[in-house]
């Protein structure tokens, strides 16, 4: 109820969903970055910043860790008791993937003819969010610290 309560306050809140890929396949909290715990030790320097951290996970225990992790890294933090199962539980929603040539927190690029028309960098990027556009999947993707969205597969380049 607590995170609820940050909601309705309008507190600055980002979401940040440490599970698995084949967890975030099954749907994860809208707008949440997506990056998966063995991830959080090299990748914390790709978070955002300028908003409190909500960390989750399946049940709550993963997340615990990570967010006493990223605390003693300057960031604040802090674990979702009961994850995205009390999350749901409570009435809260999820996105759920759907389909395309990408998979959630999958490294990409930018093409440069996509980094050029958004202003953004060719460096190393996430996916962030999949939906089904009228054209086919929409990507939302992380990119220095930033939320991209409106990308199609031409807009992307996978890296290994």
């Amino acid at each position: 109820a607590l995170v609820a309560d940050w909601i309705a306050e309008d507190r600055k809140i980002i979401f940040l969903d440490i599970r698995e890929v084949h967890e975030l396949e099954t749907g994860h909290i809208a707008g949440a970055w997506l990056m998966p715990m063995g991830d959080v030790p090299a990748g914390k320097d790709e978070l955002p910043t300028g908003a409190e951290l909500v960390v989750y996970c399946a049940a709550g225990a993963r997340s615990y860790g990570v967010a006493h992790h990223l605390r003693e890294h300057g960031f604040t933090a802090w674990s979702m008791v009961g994850g995205i199962g009390s999350w749901l539980a409570q009435g809260g929603e999820q996105v759920v993937p759907t389909g395309g040539g990408f998979h959630p927190a999958q490294r990409v690029r930018l093409t440069d003819i996509a980094a050029q028309r958004l202003s953004a960098s060719t460096g190393p990027a996430s996916i962030q969010e999949i939906q089904q556009g009228d054209e086919g999947p929409i990507y939302a993707v992380a990119v220095d610290r930033t939320r991209v969205e409106g990308l199609t597969a031409a807009d992307l380049v996978e890296l290994p």
